[in-house]
């Protein structure tokens, strides 16, 4: 994984400082998580769980109420890599639910690999997965893709899967801050001069930001329908559906 890639977020302590960049980002990523498995995931305990590009787990602590096996698929072999393979040839079958954060971005085909996807889980099973509406390029070892809601909502859909929720995980402000932080850091973070005022303006803009965005917010739900304004923006998205 590439160094500024989520799926280390949690047991990393470095990506919650405010003086990151990514630092909003990662939160908010978070707290859409946290959301969507107390909101749409039945804490029974009881659950096997195929997490797709699992890494470390960094998600072990957020799934351990709902799961009774946690099978980590990843493509790269780590101390905590159950199996090895990937989301367009999953390895795994009749699971209870799917969790894949942030590689679907990575993926050869989209397509396929939510067709994997629904081959793998057992009839009433869910999927929840995050990936980016924008980001800057962060091949692992590639990076083909980037959505929109409407998009995810198609290809979840055109794959049999009935979408119970798609979350924004930051607003607008917080993607322009994440950009002007990025800049700032490439600018004045070369020299140990200049790094200490880069890391305080960091700090000052993400708290800022913090401040005034509001968070992970519902795009679609089977009450509402889809819903965003034009002009709106998002870096990350949460999707949970749920195969018939």
């Amino acid at each position: 994984m590439s160094e500024i890639e989520w799926t280390q977020l949690r047991g990393d302590a470095r990506l919650h400082r405010v003086v990151e960049p990514e630092y909003p980002l990662r939160r908010d990523l978070q707290r859409a998580l946290d959301r969507v498995f107390r909101d749409h995931v039945p804490a029974s305990g009881r659950m096997v769980l195929a997490d797709i590009g699992a890494g470390d787990k960094p998600w072990s602590e957020l799934v351990r109420p709902f799961t009774r096996l946690h099978v980590g698929i990843d493509r790269y072999k780590s101390p905590k890599t159950d199996v090895i393979g990937s989301g367009e040839a999953l390895p795994v079958r009749n699971v209870d639910l799917i969790l894949c954060t942030q590689m679907l971005e990575h993926a050869d085909d989209p397509k396929r690999y939510m067709d994997e996807c629904y081959t793998a889980l057992r009839p009433g099973g869910s999927v929840v997965l995050s990936t980016h509406g924008t980001f800057e390029y962060h091949p692992d070892p590639d990076d083909h893709w980037r959505f929109t809601h409407q998009g995810l909502h198609k290809l979840f859909k055109d794959a049999g899967f009935e979408v119970t929720a798609v979350l924004a995980c930051e607003g607008t402000l917080t993607v322009a801050t994440f950009y002007v932080t990025r800049l700032l850091m490439n600018a004045l973070g070369k020299r140990g001069s200049t790094r200490r005022l880069g890391k305080v303006l960091v700090m000052l803009l993400n708290t800022l930001a913090q401040g005034f965005d509001p968070g992970p917010r519902p795009l679609y739900s089977t009450h509402t329908g889809l819903k965003m304004q034009g002009g709106e923006i998002a870096m990350n998205y949460v999707v949970v559906a749920r195969k018939p």
